[in-house]
């Protein structure tokens, strides 16, 4: 009994150490277009490229792959985005999409409908792969979203329909390698002031075929084993991101089938910026303040509306002021020298700190829309990001931006439309 007894708190220790083992530590490349370059990191075992980015607001993940036995347990069987503030191995927030697919698609192996005599291997995988793309796209597409709204909580979207603050997709391109990609704003995973919020852990997970061939129970891309590794694409049946795969034997298959994919590594932020440089040094768009400063004059009598060197500010109910956009109309004497002048469609505007005026002949400048077109070095901190058809805008007081990039490489902002 006492032997017992050691051999399972043994077994205890070496678990509690296997668990508590640091994870990989990676850099995330920095958003500055969306042509983000190929994925950085290899699992030669899940057979999948990913990577990560992030923006001043967003986490961005990304995932790729062309192996057709990655591609079915990802699509048939789920896959689950996995996100930890503590930097560990833990499931706290969790993005299932693709969930568990119950159809009655061909799985590898197996006797199906495109089962044939004259049939060889990899015509038969061809017609499986179209097949598996065909039912994907047929299907209802619905994430669940765990622990993101309560501890344990389990949230369902339809991607399609609701509305959400979280965005994930998945399609196939025209040399069939599947990409997946999640958008997270910071604000949804960042919720304990304890951690540090610049490192944060990410578990890439997928379902497996288990019961087709262990004869147990299906798993989904909630739980599942597997192995994990690293390495870069290399020969073999690894294929490698957007190049045909060659997955080898049926048995070999049946192997794989049966392994979930299982990637688990931390993530250290990049927390430079070119979106608001230049006004780094000015309050965020929306802040308070308890005073305000020397010198603000009240720009329209009666309701209490201040300007001070470029930026506005209203009371609030609490004895403070809070930082606000223009109002179209408003007049005032001086603009910063740090303002740039930009001319749009013949028409000459002035421009500082989210805010578009038209010089008058006294030399006060007037608060004017936005002009469409127009181009702008930098925004207030405040903005918000919005994502329409995987193209990601900048959003400012009603008025959407988007990047563009200059002569000199650098990333300037131009207004498409207002809300």
């Amino acid at each position: 009994m006492r032997k017992i007894k050691m051999l399972g708190l043994l077994t205890l220790v070496i678990l509690v150490a296997i668990s508590c083992a640091k994870l990989p530590l990676y850099q995330a490349n920095e958003i500055v277009n969306k042509n983000t370059a190929s994925c950085r990191y290899y699992d030669s075992n899940g057979k999948i490229m990913y990577d990560i980015y992030n923006d001043n607001n967003n986490l961005y993940v990304q995932m790729q792959t062309s192996d057709f036995i990655a591609q079915t347990k990802i699509i048939r069987m789920g896959f689950t985005l996995w996100l930890a503030q503590n930097g560990k191995k833990s499931r706290e927030k969790g993005i299932v999409f693709p969930q568990k697919h119950e159809g009655n698609g061909t799985v590898i192996g197996k006797g199906g409908r495109h089962e044939g005599r004259n049939n060889s291997f990899d015509d038969k995988q061809k017609q499986q792969q179209e097949q598996l793309k065909e039912s994907f796209r047929l299907s209802t597409k619905n994430m669940a979203l765990i622990g993101f709204y309560s501890k344990n909580s389990k949230t369902a979207v339809n991607i399609e329909l609701d509305k959400s603050d979280i965005h994930v997709s998945v399609s196939f391109d025209k040399d069939n390698v599947l990409h997946y990609e999640a958008i997270i704003p910071f604000e949804k995973i960042f919720t304990e002031e304890k951690f540090n919020d610049s490192i944060l852990s990410i578990g890439l997970e997928s379902g497996y075929f288990d019961s087709e061939y262990r004869g147990e129970r299906p798993q989904d891309g909630m739980r599942g084993g597997g192995n994990k590794g690293m390495g870069r694409p290399g020969g073999g049946k690894s294929g490698g991101h957007g190049r045909p795969a060659t997955n080898g034997s049926k048995d070999e298959q049946r192997s794989d089938m049966s392994e979930a994919i299982k990637v688990w590594f931390r993530v250290k932020l990049n927390n430079q910026s070119h979106v608001s440089l230049g006004y780094d040094y000015l309050p965020t768009r929306g802040a308070t303040i308890s005073k305000l400063p020397i010198g603000s004059v009240n720009v329209t009598p009666g309701s209490n509306y201040y300007y001070w060197n470029g930026i506005f500010y209203i009371p609030t109910s609490r004895s403070s002021y809070k930082i606000v956009g223009p109002i179209k109309g408003i007049r005032v004497s001086t603009l910063p020298h740090a303002k740039i002048t930009l001319t749009v469609d013949s028409s000459i505007f002035c421009y500082y700190y989210g805010a578009f005026y038209s010089k008058q002949i006294d030399g006060t400048y007037i608060v004017v829309d936005p002009p469409v077109g127009a181009i702008v070095n930098a925004l207030p901190k405040g903005y918000a990001i919005k994502v329409f058809d995987k193209i990601q805008y900048y959003f400012l007081d009603g008025v959407f931006y988007r990047e563009v990039a200059v002569e000199n490489g650098e990333m300037n902002y131009e207004v498409v439309s207002k809300e």
